[in-house]
Parts: structure tokens; sequence; C-alpha cells
């Protein structure tokens, strides 16, 4: 997806509308895999997974660090 979006000089998805749907976003236009920012965040695979999905809501200082994100 980063190389189309390069080609294209924009974005053709639509905005999210969730924090999970705008963390997977990020997460993909920058090609990265979960495990790579779940390391950048400092959670597990499966809480960032979690937080894609809907499941869960980060808190505290994860929340912090995603909205610098």
């Amino acid at each position: 997806m980063p190389k189309a979006i390069q080609f294209l000089g924009y974005d053709p998805q639509p905005q999210p509308e969730t924090l999970g749907q705008a963390l997977k976003r990020h997460r993909q236009v920058r090609g990265m895999s979960q495990r790579e920012l779940a390391s950048r965040l400092g959670v597990d695979q499966g809480t960032l997974g979690r937080w894609e999905r809907g499941i869960r809501v980060p808190k505290g200082r994860f929340a912090s660090k995603i909205e610098s994100l």
C-alpha cells in the first residue's frame, strides 16, 4: 500500500471512523506489521490486534503514545 499512496500522491482509503481503524491505517500506510508497531508501542501483538478490532481501548500511557502517532 505505501508505494501506491506515493504514486497517487494521496491515500484513497476512506477516513477511519474508530481509533482501531486509525491504528490499523497508520500501520499499513507505513508498511508495518502488527508485530513491529506493537514493539514500538511496548505492547503485545495480541493487545494491538484487540485495539485494532475495537475489542479493547488503550488506556493510560499507551493512549498517550498512540495520540502522539
